[in-house]
């Protein structure tokens, strides 16, 4: 069945059924004589969103085009559509179009887009689809306010900007005591599918220049904030769990060579809109660089966060002026976010041709080099060498185009630390910037650098910090665990384990660390829980997980079970695999054949191989019995642990 014939054949059976609230996937899957998990491989394949979701959608759309058709009250089209609950379709109405069922008589239809009105919820203006330019008086208004402490943002960019429309709520006084802030994923109002990488891309952006802003409280980063991408759940409740103050939400539009961006500031305590606006420009041009800089001065003016000089240049600042190449960035970025192994390699393809586009696009070579950096560490996907010699390449070309690119040094440094143990050039950022750091999902490294060179506590400091920046990014509470299990509270360190263990079944990086975390323990019944978890939805299978099942063989005395999973990783060592087999190998000597000499034969092929896993040999609990040998001394020394700076 081709992907038109089923969304036919799946439109069908909720068009005839759409109006019982019991209508479930269950049902669905079997009208369609599929299971639930085949319905919901081939959906999200298709249109992108889950069974449920798409129900949801259909309900919506539908009533939609009840309001606007017939004189009926919100009530009863909620219940005409399958909702059991007024209030709850109220919510879900409003989360989805921007605007509550009682205001839709004032909305503008939208009939240049694809599809049908009901499908998408904001039109543009009369103006706008006949591409006159609007109002002059209103956008020369507008400009004059924008240039209120913004002066260098606006002129840069305002002028693109057609019959655009402000509804900020100016005659409430506000009193901003928080300033922190949650940017939603932007939602894709258009029927277009590939516009979702952009909206993405779009939302990204805007944290990251929002982030940039000092005077900001806080701003949650992207890993946060997208665990709300498909859920259906109220304002108030979604910065609750954020512990934010303020809520952008944002959705965008494409049609007929333009854009338009459709923004909302809500005031999460009050549950009200602070600021609305939209914006719209032509969808080849850079109109939406500039698009980028004035949603972020707008949120920053309206929450009264101040804009250095510096900053308002950083805010202005593109990745590139050449949009073909900005598009496939996104578009890498997307792709970048599914953290598999395919993903990350349509990832390098896209990056690679970015910079053949625009070879100064200093972000594209420092995520291209992360890639091959990444590529070479515990995951065993590429030879350590080469990984390390390409991302050392791309990562220093960022580094010369754009020295500004904190991450970029970050992943630059860490490079030198995994792959080449240079612990001075490392050691001297810790330094600088573990007091002022600002966390994002790749600086967990200098969180496993302070770990790894036992500075616990310190460690524990910035992982709470970073908690308070995304605190649903789960692996963070893995690391908490790791850091207080070293600090002698195992028992506080299981309960945040097990908690998180509810929560995150489907974040591989969490269960990845989870398995580890509890490993080193003694926790093997954790361990081992997990570890099936991880085996069983994910293809991975590193040196470290098949380590890990050998371990758990033997103490099953699972003999088959145990040379098989050994002879994985000699040949993974043979090979010239990355993901420190060796390192592996030595671990088993020592800990299951209590073999002393093989353990140090191992660990020096781990170093003739500058294996990466020789960075946990100062703190990895099983090599416990061999600390005072004169042979570990001998290699600590060598790896340059003794050259460390004071702690």
């Amino acid at each position: 069945m081709g992907d038109r014939e089923f969304i036919d054949k799946l439109n069908a059976i909720i068009e005839a059924n759409f109006q019982r609230d019991d209508l479930g996937v269950a049902e669905l899957a079997q009208k369609l004589h599929l299971s639930r998990s085949q319905l919901h491989r081939k959906l999200t394949a298709a249109r992108g969103i889950s069974a449920s979701a798409y129900i949801k959608e259909f309900r919506l759309k539908r009533a939609l085009s009840l309001l606007q058709q017939r004189p009926l009250t919100s009530s009863e089209v909620a219940y005409q559509v399958g909702f059991s609950s007024p209030s709850y379709f109220s919510t879900c109405f409003k989360q989805y179009y921007s605007y509550s069922p009682s205001q839709v008589k004032i909305q503008e239809p939208l009939t240049t887009f694809e599809g049908a009105v009901s499908d998408l919820p904001k039109g543009f203006s009369q103006n706008e689809r006949t591409g006159h330019k609007g109002n002059t008086k209103n956008v020369l208004q507008r400009k004059f306010l924008l240039s209120i402490g913004f002066i260098g943002l606006a002129i840069a960019s305002f002028f693109i900007f057609k019959g655009s429309h402000s509804e900020t709520n100016q005659n409430k006084p506000m009193l901003i005591k928080d300033k922190s802030i949650a940017v939603l994923p932007f939602r894709n109002y258009s029927n277009d599918q590939s516009l979702e990488a952009f909206c993405d891309g779009m939302t990204d952006e805007l944290i990251s220049k929002l982030s940039n802003l000092a005077d900001f409280d806080r701003v949650i980063s992207r890993t946060s904030t997208y665990k709300f991408k498909n859920m259906q759940l109220s304002v108030p409740e979604i910065a609750s769990e954020l512990g934010v103050a303020y809520i952008l939400e944002g959705s965008i539009q494409k049609a007929d060579g333009k854009i338009r961006v459709n923004i909302q500031l809500i005031d999460a305590n009050l549950d009200d809109h602070v600021w609305t606006d939209h914006y719209t420009g032509d969808w080849e041009s850079r109109d939406i660089f500039d698009i980028q800089q004035q949603i972020t001065s707008f949120v920053a003016n309206a929450m009264q966060v101040a804009i250095t000089a510096n900053e308002s240049e950083r805010v202005r600042k593109n990745a590139t002026q050449n949009k073909q190449a900005y598009d496939l960035y996104l578009q890498a970025k997307f792709h970048m976010f599914s953290n598999d192994e395919e993903s990350m390699e349509n990832a390098r393809q896209m990056l690679g041709k970015c910079i053949a586009l625009d070879s100064t696009f200093a972000r594209a070579y420092s995520d291209l080099g992360f890639i091959w950096f990444a590529s070479g560490l515990s995951e065993g996907i590429r030879n350590q060498d080469i990984a390390w010699n390409k991302g050392k390449y791309y990562l220093n070309r960022a580094q010369d185009l754009d020295p500004s690119l904190i991450k970029n040094e970050f992943n630059l440094l860490q490079g030198y630390f995994y792959f080449d143990w240079d612990f001075r050039r490392l050691e001297e950022f810790y330094h600088a910037r573990f007091s002022k750091y600002t966390y994002d999902r790749e600086s967990c490294g200098l969180i496993d650098y302070a770990i790894k060179t036992g500075r616990f506590k310190a460690a524990l400091e910035v992982i709470n910090k970073s908690i308070e920046a995304d605190p649903l990014d789960a692996v963070l509470f893995s690391f908490k665990a790791r850091a207080l299990w070293f600090l002698g509270e195992k028992e506080e360190s299981i309960a945040i384990l097990e908690q998180m263990d509810k929560l995150n079944k489907n974040d591989w990086f969490y269960l990845r660390e989870a398995v580890n975390s509890y490993f080193i323990m003694k926790e093997h019944a954790h361990s081992r829980r997990v570890l099936d978890i991880v085996m069983e939805r994910f293809e991975d299978r590193s040196p470290n997980l098949i380590w890990l099942k050998l371990f758990y063989a033997h103490m099953d005395e699972n003999i088959d079970q145990e040379n098989a999973r050994l002879n994985e990783l000699q040949e993974a060592y043979t090979n010239g695999n990355s993901g420190s087999p060796a390192w592996f190998i030595a671990l088993y000597q020592l800990t299951i054949m209590k073999d002393k000499v093989k353990t140090f034969e191992w660990l020096e092929k781990s170093y003739d191989a500058k294996e990466v896993e020789l960075t946990w040999i100062q703190q990895e609990p099983l090599l416990e019995p061999i600390r005072n040998d004169e042979r570990y001394l001998s290699l600590y020394r060598k790896i340059g642990f003794d050259k460390l700076i004071s702690n």
